[in-house]
């Protein structure tokens, strides 16, 4: 993760936020995986924004 931070010029923090914001949990041929997708992490990040209380 240090590495990504490194090369997008942003923080470790910032970079940890956005995975999990953006990581879901589903099940898969029986099996939970947890998988991030960018599209969650931007609508969870615009939620919060708007009403930081409901996070």
């Amino acid at each position: 993760m240090s590495s990504i931070a490194a090369d997008l010029q942003r923080s470790r923090t910032i970079i940890y936020y956005e995975i999990k914001r953006g990581t879901v949990d589903q099940i898969k041929k029986d099996k939970l995986v947890s998988l991030y997708f960018s599209e969650t992490g931007q609508l969870a990040y615009e939620k919060a924004e708007q009403d930081p209380f409901l996070v």
